[in-house]
């Protein structure tokens, strides 16, 4: 930026405009207008899941899943959302979530029976450390023989106060 606008430019457009703009416009930093990660009204809340007049459902018949673990204990929260995609309009619904104070190895078999009662085929799993819950899940998949999941492996090289404070755009 120094080859285009002067520190002094910046601070003065900083000074000028909400903290919104300023984030998503010179700081390339996009949230919502609301300063939420997740805006409210931005998301489709149901009591029914989508379905034909015939009753026949409107969703995938296979699940997307992103597993957020813990650090081997029980004092964070493992979280594991689980979506099914509209099969017209292609948005996705959260259908059923794994939220445990537990560490992981503790839910080694609820994640399995998870994957296993939705048809989880696509299973994104945050992992900063090694690649040990990926081969210990894909073990306990294939004693099930359950060959359709695949597990992406996701790595973060920033902690998760930052990435969330970068997300927020006003740091």
């Amino acid at each position: 930026y120094p080859e285009f606008i002067s520190t002094a430019t910046l601070m003065d457009k900083k000074e000028s405009l909400d903290p919104f703009t300023y984030a998503c416009v010179w700081r390339q930093k996009p949230i919502p207008a609301e300063g939420l990660l997740f805006d409210d009204s931005l998301l489709n809340h149901y009591d029914e899941l989508p379905c034909r007049e015939n009753g026949e459902s409107l969703l995938t018949d296979y699940s997307f899943a992103y597993l957020d673990p813990n650090r081997r204990s029980n004092k964070d929260f493992l979280s594991m959302p689980i979506c099914k995609k509209h099969i017209i309009n292609n948005t996705h619904y959260l259908v059923d979530a794994l939220f445990a104070r537990k560490s992981t190895k503790d839910c080694y078999d609820e994640i399995i029976d998870k994957i296993e009662e939705h048809h989880i085929v696509k299973f994104v799993i945050e992992e900063n450390t090694s690649a040990e819950l990926q081969t210990v899940l894909e073990d306990r998949l294939n004693k099930r023989n359950i060959k359709y999941c695949e597990i992406i492996m996701v790595y973060n090289t920033i902690n998760k106060q930052q990435r969330i404070a970068d997300l927020a755009g006003t740091t």
